[in-house]
């Protein structure tokens, strides 16, 4: 039975490659002992705009990750994701814009 090698530190969100895998991540964010409790945490977390997996890129986006942990925890002060369909600001309602009556002299 092979053993898995002795780790003497975990790794850091600084060090995974830009798109890592939930056990990467795992590891970074929870330690070796708990890596493998990341994957169901990160797909609850989904539904409230933790990066999902990127199908092409076959990982989530560190930087995202590390944003929305920063965010949970009130680190920074917004969280630059865009809500479900409002991708940009061409979604935005605009007013008609308002014209000002034209008055007309009667003694002309």
């Amino acid at each position: 039975m092979a053993r898995e090698p002795t780790r003497f530190r975990n790794r850091t969100l600084a060090e995974l490659p830009l798109f890592a895998t939930d056990e990467e991540l795992g590891e970074a964010v929870l330690g070796w002992e708990r890596r493998k409790q990341f994957r169901p945490l990160a797909e609850l977390h989904e539904r409230s705009g933790f990066p999902a997996i990127h199908p092409a890129w076959g990982g989530r986006y560190v930087p995202a990750v590390k944003q929305y942990l920063d965010h949970m925890y009130a680190l920074v002060e917004r969280i630059p994701f865009a809500p479900l369909g409002k991708e940009g600001a061409f979604h935005v309602e605009r007013k008609k814009p308002v014209r000002a009556p034209v008055k007309h002299n009667a003694g002309e």
